[in-house]
């Protein structure tokens, strides 16, 4: 990715590196926002809607699957959305031969 210490390397007018400037700063700010939404908690009917699944593919996985994510209870079951985009990942991927 490039920084904004490259960009002040460019051999381009003012204006221009301005604009790269800020394109560069809302692209990191932006890469920082998806990394906190992926510790974002979400219900088992997220997780569900990620996983594609319905209620009862969804316990027989977590019975299933050790790598399954981590229930994390506040008096209803939440996982990390970062855990569950991976597992879904991780499994799509098995399923279509590309892991080994």
């Amino acid at each position: 990715m490039i920084s904004l210490s490259v960009v002040d390397q460019l051999n381009v007018p003012d204006d221009v590196k301005g604009i790269i400037s800020l394109v560069v700063r809302e692209n990191i700010e932006l890469k920082e926002q998806l990394k906190e939404g992926d510790d974002r908690l979400i219900t088992t009917a997220e997780a569900k809607e990620i996983l594609l699944c319905k209620h009862k593919k969804f316990w027989d996985m977590a019975a299933n699957y050790d790598d399954f994510p981590k229930v994390i209870k506040f008096g209803r079951n939440y996982y990390r959305l970062g855990d569950v985009k991976a597992f879904r990942d991780k499994h799509i991927k098995g399923i279509n031969g590309e892991a080994k």
